[in-house]
């Protein structure tokens, strides 16, 4: 064979590097589309984010960052723009389909599985009955359609449901095993006698729940409980297995559990009253319990803000900067009044300014601000720099838009797509540049954080999301930021 031959070829079997595929659009059935449009929030009102979110932007990278996408956050505020990210509805048809929806890949179904892993079950289950009718040949959409039931509903409910999937999903049992595990649940269920034993080779919880009448786990093994299959803790949960008496007497052990547990937890009606404060606080940290008000106990004290002491200002405002609320001019003009009695006034009224979190025509004269800034430890004043910096940046918004992206998609050495992700900060920057709202999101709120600084993390959504101009966004998460910056200083 001539050598030219030879070496074309071998060029010809070489896997593409990132960037270098150009596959054809691919047509995704409008059928679909839709189905991955859907969402609870519709308006600005509500918190939605732009309809266009994904405009342009690779399914591909979408579709893999997703999956990827942390259940926690350094901070309520990102939780919350999570919550808002996964909710929104949006335009998929302006996605950029450059590979085909595989079983469990579309929007929705990813979206569905995440708001699990974040503990947001109520949202899920409405999202899910709302606007999936029938989730046809998608066994993932299936799946998690069929658990979210059975939390919502319970075992019976789910398998009833199950009746209609179990043969049109028959052949993915040698896939994954939950269609198998579910089928034994419920046959089990609907047709053993009491005594009957029921073999799970592949779980030894539901093993031992089916056959061991005195397994219980105590509701302290938090790690193991975190590493179970979601149906497997649901089904601990239904048929009692779990021991919170355990709880009760470790109730600091609740807050080392996952987001999912802890929404689980949170609505399960044997979970014991004596500890439901430290659940309920667990539940607000993941953003899972989201009031925006403050407690009836809170907000009598704020009716009283014209008498109140320093420290309950400082209770009050920190907690209304939790909540991201703006602080009225009644309450600079306390914080003024007590400024004699806490220098820390003059800091917190700036800060307030600098963030755009407060309404008032008062302005610290620059010298008050420097002298009392020495009373803040050296990790508080770097940080309020850095996101007044971050606020004080313009826009970056361009009408010179990039006009070739380079996708991280690859063909790899087997055929398959896959995502080259070689330098998360150049990602970062090139879809920043290219105006890719969805993919800047996805992609500041998945890179690892190097420094290990929660706030140097949140500090990095801010600037993201000021970038691609989210500007409402932005001070919502900047208000949160001030809270936890003023409240670490306090504490330390």
């Amino acid at each position: 064979m001539p050598l030219i031959k030879v070496l074309i070829i071998a060029l010809i079997s070489l896997p593409l590097a990132p960037g270098l595929v150009q596959a054809d659009e691919i047509e995704i059935p409008e059928s679909i589309t839709a189905q991955e449009s859907a969402g609870l929030l519709y308006s600005d009102l509500q918190g939605a984010l732009p309809k266009s979110l994904w405009r342009g932007q690779p399914r591909s990278e979408i579709t893999y960052l997703l999956k990827r996408l942390p259940a926690t956050s350094p901070n309520t505020g990102i939780q919350r723009l999570k919550k808002r990210l996964l909710l929104s509805v949006t335009d998929t048809t302006l996605i950029d389909n450059d590979i085909p929806i595989e079983n469990g890949d579309d929007i929705l179904t990813l979206r569905l599985k995440k708001l699990v892993e974040m503990g947001l079950f109520d949202d899920a289950f409405k999202l899910y009955t709302e606007k999936v009718q029938d989730p046809k040949d998608n066994a993932e959409l299936g799946r998690i359609g069929l658990l979210l039931v059975l939390n919502e509903k319970g075992l019976a409910t789910a398998c009833l449901e199950n009746k209609v999937f179990s043969d049109r999903y028959a052949n993915q049992s040698l896939e994954k095993p939950f269609w198998a595990q579910i089928n034994k649940i419920c046959n089990h269920l609907l047709y053993a006698e009491d005594d009957a034993t029921v073999e799970f080779e592949d779980s030894h919880i539901l093993q031992a729940i089916y056959n061991d009448n005195s397994f219980l786990i105590p509701a302290t093994a938090v790690q193991q409980l975190n590493n179970f299959s979601l149906l497997e803790q649901l089904v601990l949960m239904k048929e009692d297995r779990i021991d919170f008496v355990s709880l009760v007497n470790n109730p600091q052990a609740i807050q080392e559990l996952s987001p999912q547990l802890t929404g689980l937890f949170l609505k399960d009606k044997k979970f014991p009253d004596s500890i439901s404060s430290e659940i309920e606080e667990t539940a607000k940290n993941h953003a899972i319990i989201d009031s925006f008000d403050l407690s009836e106990e809170d907000a009598a004290l704020e009716t009283r803000i014209d008498t109140l002491p320093q420290e309950d200002v400082e209770k009050i405002l920190f907690k209304k900067l939790a909540l991201a609320h703006i602080i009225e001019q009644k309450f600079i003009d306390r914080l003024y009044e007590l400024r004699t009695e806490s220098i820390d006034n003059i800091v917190y009224i700036q800060s307030l300014i600098d963030i755009n979190a407060a309404v008032t025509d008062y302005l610290p004269a620059p010298d008050d601000y420097e002298s009392a800034l020495e009373g803040f430890t050296p990790k508080t004043t770097n940080m309020l720099n850095k996101l007044k910096i971050s606020l004080d940046k313009s826009v970056k918004l361009s009408n010179n838009r990039h006009q070739v992206y380079e996708k991280r998609l690859s063909l790899t050495s087997t055929g398959d797509y896959g995502i080259h992700v070689y330098d998360w900060d150049q990602w970062l920057v090139t879809v920043e540049k290219n105006r890719f709202i969805g993919l800047t999101l996805l992609v500041v709120l998945s890179k690892p954080n190097n420094s290990g600084e929660t706030q140097d993390k949140a500090l990095e959504v801010l600037d993201s999301l000021h970038t691609v101009g989210l500007i409402e966004q932005t001070q919502l998460i900047a208000r949160n930021i001030l809270g936890d910056l003023l409240s670490y200083n306090k504490e330390n």
